[in-house]
């Protein structure tokens, strides 16, 4: 009754750069990102497992546009700050062969529960990266660092296309997005019950 008044934010931006002067369809920037957190989000909610802390959803849009949508909800939250255990931030997790975290190096925990998630069920090749929220500042999740929220960005690497019209769903590697959203669900799981 107490812990489910914490929070887990999951984020994930909905925009792409649309037509410059190409059609871009954003599938892995930031498509799968949202396709990741929505499947998290159905299995939850059929899931047995109850997490002791609530889990939120959100879908924010202006990452590509400088960043608006985050930077507008950490200065309009939905909750208090200080019960926000952690955001995990989706940002291209639909391309390539092995995953990535970068974690604010003031919540390592978030990394070793990531790690955790991913040694026990995803078992693909993760990389991690404690950072001060500068090593990709065009990322949402840097703005939730930035802001002093305990924040750790979700990624998977190895190839795809970045703000390309090729960027679109033939590019798009069912494998590593699955691996992604298991990934995500058990990184949530052991966050929320910590």
């Amino acid at each position: 009754p107490i812990l489910c008044n914490e929070y887990v934010i999951i984020f994930a931006h909905l925009d792409h750069l649309g037509m410059i002067p190409f059609l871009i369809e954003g599938a892995n920037d930031n498509n799968s990102s949202s396709a990741a957190m929505l499947g998290v989000a159905e299995a939850l909610a059929k899931s047995k497992i109850k997490p002791k802390r609530s889990i939120i959803f959100m879908s924010v849009d202006g990452e590509e546009a400088g960043l608006t949508g985050s930077t507008y909800y950490t200065n309009h939250s939905l909750v208090p700050q200080n019960k926000v255990v952690a955001i995990l931030n989706l940002e291209q997790v639909g391309v390539g062969e092995m995953l990535g975290a970068n974690y604010h190096y003031k919540y390592p925990e978030l990394a070793e529960l990531s790690e955790k998630a991913n040694d026990r069920y995803v078992h693909r090749r993760l990389f991690t990266s404690e950072t001060h929220f500068l090593t990709r500042p065009r990322t949402d999740g840097a703005v939730f660092m930035k802001a002093g929220y305990p924040c750790i960005d979700l990624w998977a690497l190895g190839g795809g296309y970045y703000h390309h019209p090729k960027d679109n769903t033939q590019s798009i590697n069912p494998d590593i997005l699955r691996a992604a959203t298991e990934w995500l669900y058990w990184t949530t799981i052991f966050i929320a019950d910590k």
